[in-house]
């Protein structure tokens, strides 16, 4: 089994490799089941985060956040 660079993986996820170098990632982890779930895993991570949107705190819990900065 291989061992990939986590951040390697996670930069395939989110897509921010150029297409050359995802391209070769991916051949390369294609014969690594662990590999593929982890990609799997983060790939469903970015979903659910992007799904979440933008949290919204209401006055008092701005004040209550800025006065603990």
């Amino acid at each position: 089994m291989h061992r990939f660079d986590p951040e390697l993986v996670a930069a395939l996820a989110e897509g921010t490799l150029e297409a050359e170098e995802a391209a070769a990632f991916e051949a390369q982890i294609a014969a690594d089941p662990a590999a593929l779930a982890e990609l799997a895993k983060q790939r469903a991570a970015l979903v659910a985060i992007r799904a979440a949107g933008t949290p919204k705190l209401e006055g008092a819990e701005r004040t209550t956040l800025r006065a603990r900065i």
